[in-house]
């Protein structure tokens, strides 16, 4: 009989192949190896003397080799965390960034304040985990979720049904939100804005969906018609927000004056200081 390897072997066989690729080769190969064999992380760490079943072993070894090759830890696991919950993802849409948590907690600080305020757009939804995360948050919402992309809408469907909130949060395909004809107490939109000749230089660009990331020539080919729309979408005392790159900021803030003119606007930071998200308040 051929000897199992044992999760203390596999750990210690992927802390030198992901020591030179990796940031965090440990959590790396904890998360690798718990994936394979369907168990927490703690567990992992508790029973280094564990031996691997054959197909857990199979599973690991080709998990490892796709990171060796350059393919990102999220989309190897199939899922990642955002706002304390785990959402499957494909690289059919980007992997949820803590970033975003930030125009996540302002929209339900707002939804929670204003009890009468329960119906939401999130705009390019992508995997689903801004609207569904409000849905969760807010156990009363009624969101709308749209997005271009057929294969991104059916990864966010996934997640709606895991979640149980498919019978709150509705999907449609869509550019924007350019064929809707109704109004919003709250209005989320995680846009492509990064400006395409940066993109080509980003490894990001080479590991996720391009039409996911590329904001167009200067970086606001959705931004601003997004910007445009907001009048014909917002309810009064309505409340938008929009995730930005980080050395937006000022530029977005001056273009949505000019769209804008009677709504309040202002910017949230993220905890690094950097201009994240442009608030809009009717």
């Amino acid at each position: 009989m051929i000897p199992r390897i044992i999760i203390g072997q596999a750990y210690q066989h992927a802390l030198e192949v992901l020591n030179s690729i990796s940031d965090t080769p440990a959590l790396d190969a904890q998360m690798l190896l718990a994936n394979a064999m369907n168990r927490s992380r703690t567990w992992i760490v508790a029973h280094p003397e564990v031996e691997l079943e054959p197909d857990e072993e199979q599973n690991y070894f080709d998990a490892l080799s796709r990171y060796k090759n350059g393919e990102s830890l999220p989309y190897i696991l199939g899922w990642w965390e955002f706002y304390g919950r785990k959402f499957y993802i494909n690289n059919s849409v980007l992997i949820p960034r803590p970033e975003t948590e930030h125009l996540v907690e302002s929209a339900v600080s707002h939804l929670r304040s204003n009890p009468g305020a329960r119906k939401a757009l999130d705009v390019g939804t992508g995997s689903g985990c801004i609207a569904i995360s409000l849905a969760l948050e807010v156990h009363d919402l009624k969101v709308i979720a749209t997005d271009i992309s057929w294969e991104a809408l059916q990864v966010a469907q996934i997640n709606a049904r895991e979640h149980k909130v498919d019978s709150r949060v509705w999907f449609m395909q869509m550019d924007l939100a350019l064929g809707l004809v109704a109004t919003f107490d709250v209005i989320c939109a995680n846009l492509p804005y990064i400006p395409s000749v940066t993109l080509q230089n980003l490894d990001v660009g080479k590991r996720e969906p391009h039409l996911a990331l590329n904001g167009g020539i200067d970086g606001y080919r959705y931004i601003r018609p997004m910007l445009k729309s907001l009048p014909d979408l917002l309810l009064p005392g309505g409340y938008a927000l929009l995730e930005l790159e980080t050395r937006s900021g000022e530029s977005v803030l001056q273009m949505a004056k000019s769209y804008l003119h009677s709504a309040k606007l202002k910017l949230l930071q993220d905890f690094a200081g950097h201009d994240r998200v442009l608030i809009v308040q009717n």
